[in-house]
Formats: structure tokens, C-alpha cells, sequence
């Protein structure tokens, strides 16, 4: 058995380990290319003014574009670290930590966040990786983890209960008839 702290991991939480998403930079990287080659070709003076005008109009659908992806990234990032962070203060982190399971955790983070923003088919993935590390009922028992008992606070709710009972029965014994 593992037992981790009810209070959760209260150690330093580790940096992000993964670069940016891959498929998303890759897509804005060839999205502005494409700009600057059009661009070129809309320097050219001789060029039909229904031709320059539809070559504008791409331009700013690729900026679109761009400007979409690049929401999109942010949007990602800001999601995952607030996601991460939440993690690192649970108390299967404190596993993790021993574990070196910090790439991991970030893998689930990541699909965790994509499944969020509408990439259904990561659900099913990002369910599989929290079982992975514990953060359901079943899978903190398949890894005999569990948390520690807050013994603060559970001497802290034992003591107002039999101060709520003593109080109680000298309530009963002042309005007492018989007495």
C-alpha cells in the first residue's frame, strides 16, 4: 500500500515537459508560407485586377486562418498548465513524483484538454491514462494507493460532536419537568 496525503502533493510542481502541439504549429507554419507566397505574387504590377483581388482574398482567409490557430494554441496552453497545476496539488502527485511519472501526467493533460476542446476521439484515450494514474476509485485500488486519513480534521469533527452532545444533554437536562 501507498499512502498519499489527503492535504495533496504540496512539493514544487514540475515544469511542462511537452513542446507545443505538434499538428497545430505544423498547420500555422505552412498556413503563413502560404501567405508569403502569395504575397509574392501579388507584388507582380501587371497583374488583372480580378486576379490581384482574388489573390487578396485568399491572403486574408490564410491570415483567418492563422489567427484561428494561433487562438487555438493559446487557448490549449492556458488549459493545460491550469489543468497541470491542478494535478500537482492532488494527492496521487506525490506518487507521481516518486514515480517519475511527470511525462505522463502530462500526456494526460494534453488529451484531457484536446478531448475538452472537441477532439471526442482522445476521450476514450484520456480516460485510459486517468485509470494509468490513479485518478479514479478502481484505479487508486488496482495501484493500492490510497489517502491518508485527515486526522486533524477528524478529531477536529469528533470534538465538536461530543461538545454538541454534552451541550445537547445539559439543554435536555435544563428544560427537564421532572427535575
Amino acid at each position: 500500500m501507498r499512502v498519499l496525503p489527503a492535504g495533496g502533493w504540496d512539493g514544487p510542481i514540475p515544469e511542462w515537459p511537452l513542446i507545443e502541439d505538434l499538428g497545430l504549429t505544423t498547420d500555422r507554419e505552412t498556413r503563413l508560407s502560404k501567405i508569403a507566397d502569395l504575397e509574392f505574387l501579388a507584388e507582380d504590377d501587371e497583374l488583372a485586377p480580378a486576379k490581384r483581388a482574388r489573390l487578396d482574398q485568399k491572403i486574408a482567409a490564410e491570415r483567418r486562418a492563422v489567427a484561428l490557430i494561433e487562438e487555438k494554441i493559446g487557448r490549449q496552453k492556458d488549459l493545460e498548465v491550469s489543468l497541470w497545476e491542478k494535478l500537482w496539488r492532488s494527492p496521487q502527485a506525490a506518487a507521481w513524483q516518486q514515480l517519475g511519472w511527470t511525462r505522463d501526467v502530462a500526456t494526460y493533460a494534453r488529451l484531457s484538454v484536446l478531448a475538452e476542446m472537441g477532439d471526442l476521439k482522445l476521450l476514450q484515450e484520456a480516460r485510459m491514462w486517468s485509470d494509468r494514474l490513479g485518478l479514479t476509485p478502481k484505479a487508486m485500488r488496482a495501484l493500492l494507493w490510497v489517502v491518508s486519513d485527515d486526522e486533524v480534521g477528524a478529531k477536529r469533527q469528533q470534538k465538536s460532536g461530543q461538545a454538541g452532545a454534552a451541550s445537547a444533554g445539559r439543554r435536555l437536562a435544563a428544560v427537564d419537568p421532572a427535575g
